[in-house]
């Protein structure tokens, strides 16, 4: 199983965290589900404010003045929440593991 060169935990999917996606998906926020996978990466379509479930259960709010429009970042996600994300975020592009 790949080991997480920064935290030296087993990274989802049996990968190293720093290679290349072999998933994807565009993703509607939502309150009640999580992502089909725990995410690599993600990319919003405007910089707005993001809350999100990382990998480890915690829960935070990405404030939209750290987020650009159309850029990817590194991030081990496993939900997108509607409520209180920013009202732009009809959709996100998720990259992850098989």
């Amino acid at each position: 199983m790949g080991t997480d060169r920064f935290d030296g935990k087993h990274f989802e999917g049996g990968r190293n965290s720093w290679d290349p996606p072999r998933n994807a998906v565009v993703w509607t926020p939502s309150d009640d589900t999580d992502l089909p996978f725990v995410s690599t990466a993600f990319q919003v379509m405007a910089a707005e404010d993001l809350k999100v479930t990382m990998a480890n259960g915690t829960i935070v709010t990405i404030p939209g003045d750290c987020l650009a429009a159309g850029a990817q970042y590194s991030a081990q996600l496993k939900r997108i929440w509607d409520t209180d994300s920013g009202a732009s975020h009809t959709s996100v592009l998720v990259w992850g593991p098989d």
